[in-house]
């Protein structure tokens, strides 16, 4: 009896989520079986929304989606192929929660510039208008490395103030991470690698390789071109889309899906498939693709492939406690899309993001109402708080209403509240991380191993990085590659 193909997907976020779909609706599949296993209760991973009783609507993982490049029009086709057009909650380009970024430093909160007016006069805390760094950046002759850290690389490029009141902030808000660590190559490479090939930032922006614009007949992608949405979220939440996609497996492609099942261990077989043990089943997989966080996946391979575990096992990731807040009345001293504080503040939090500003749709009906989130600890978790799995959810709590009393000039204390702490939910890309993942792979392809990686540990952290990655991923493997 010959037993069907069998591709086996490990973790059931928006990564392996999408791997299955990208691999079960491909006409003609070389797998006749995709199964998913997720070790935890539940599907979407970081993923992750609360809709409370009153019709409040709590992110406690990405909050909104970029619709930009190549990666974002993917996700809008996949929106739209799941028929989720109509709950799409766009931001207009000149709301203010798209044009309105703050920082907090000094005790006081100074808006981004966000325009080119505001880029040619001086603008707090910025000593001098931040057109005259651009305007200097191309006659700087210090040679790029071929990786430097995101910090290093930004103050050489355009000096040491908006690396520290910009650059710094923005790896914050984006990887939760300290941007003398980060690698600018693989943290920002849309920019890092044009600046490298032309000698400079502003002359790689000009100059650099620009992919076409290929033509697009998918109508939810020409509707976000013509309105020039800057983010976007769903009327449930982002977890509408993990929700859908999930359910879209079962239904539609007939894909197993398996909660509580974590992998335990993984070994290829002689006949080059590969055992998939969990606590209570096992499977012999023709390919595996796996999406768990890289040091998870060190930590189940056989001993045989030691040092694939120990390439693996060198990606870290950093742990995020978010506390979500909701207010009654208006609680904001201007509206805006939130603030990031930069790490040289030393402060317990990160940033403050204004969920009802962005996104008023999520508010509840009634008497108006406040919602924010505070991201706190992140790559300096451990020294602020300590140990992720002692510290109490009511000091992260009382710490996050305290700061944002100080910070907004508020006295109200919150009428709802929700801790969660993300232990290890952002991957930490530091400087050489683009060689890790290059020996990771040619491990792979050396050793013929039926296994494919993808997921937030190599090619990108975004929903939108996931989901493309994961479509990549599906694709090679049908194609054969």
């Amino acid at each position: 009896m010959t037993v069907p193909p069998l591709a086996v997907v490990l973790g059931g976020g928006i990564s392996g989520l999408s791997s299955a779909y990208y691999l079960a609706r491909t006409h003609g599949s070389r797998f006749q079986k995709i199964i998913v296993l997720e070790g935890s209760s539940r599907l979407g991973g970081w993923v992750n929304t609360t809709v409370t009783d009153s019709g409040s609507v709590f992110e406690h993982g990405p909050r909104s989606i970029r619709p930009a490049g190549v990666v974002g029009r993917n996700t809008l086709e996949l929106i739209s192929e799941l028929r989720l057009s109509d709950s799409i909650i766009p931001v207009q380009p000149h709301h203010p929660g798209a044009k309105k970024r703050f920082i907090y430093a000094n005790k006081q909160l100074y808006q981004l510039p966000s325009s080119m007016k505001t880029l040619l006069t001086k603008q707090p805390p910025f000593s001098k208008p931040l057109i005259s760094y651009i305007l200097k950046e191309p006659f700087i002759k210090e040679q790029i490395e071929d990786d430097e850290s995101v910090y290093d690389f930004m103050r050489k490029r355009l000096g040491k103030e908006l690396a520290d009141n910009l650059i710094d902030p923005l790896c914050i808000g984006v990887f939760a991470g300290n941007a003398r660590e980060l690698s600018a190559k693989s943290c920002f490479p849309m920019i890092f690698n044009p600046a490298r090939e032309h000698g400079s930032l502003v002359k790689g922006i000009l100059f650099g390789k620009k992919d076409p614009v290929p033509k697009n007949n998918c109508d939810l992608v020409q509707k976000c071109r013509k309105e020039r949405w800057p983010i976007y979220s769903l009327r449930g939440g982002l977890q509408e889309l993990t929700d859908t996609l999930a359910e879209n497996l079962t239904t539609h492609y007939g894909v197993e899906i398996y909660k509580h099942m974590p992998c335990v261990s993984l070994e290829v077989n002689n006949n080059n498939t590969i055992r998939v043990k969990t606590r209570s089943k096992q499977f012999d997989a023709d390919h595996v693709i796996s999406t768990l966080p890289a040091k998870n996946l060190s930590e189940i391979l056989s001993a045989e492939h030691s040092d694939l575990a120990q390439s693996l096992a060198e990606i870290n990731s950093a742990t995020v406690a978010i506390v979500n807040m909701e207010y009654e009345g208006n609680i904001l001293p201007e509206e805006g899309f939130g603030y990031l504080i930069p790490s040289w503040e030393k402060s317990k939090i990160l940033g403050v993001v204004y969920d009802s500003c962005t996104f008023p749709n999520h508010n509840r009906p009634g008497p108006p109402t406040t919602r924010i989130t505070c991201m706190m600890g992140g790559f300096w978790f451990q020294e602020h708080f300590g140990d992720p799995d002692l510290v109490h959810p009511d000091h992260l709590l009382s710490v996050a209403i305290e700061t944002v009393k100080d910070h907004l000039g508020t006295s109200s204390v919150p009428i709802h509240s929700i801790v969660n702490i993300q232990r290890d939910c952002i991957p930490q890309y530091k400087v050489g991380h683009s060689k890790v993942v290059d020996k990771i792979e040619s491990y792979i392809e050396d050793k013929r191993l039926p296994l494919s990686v993808t997921g937030a540990s190599y090619k990108g952290v975004s929903v939108n990085d996931c989901i493309f990655n994961s479509k990549r991923t599906a694709e090679q493997l049908i194609n054969g590659n």
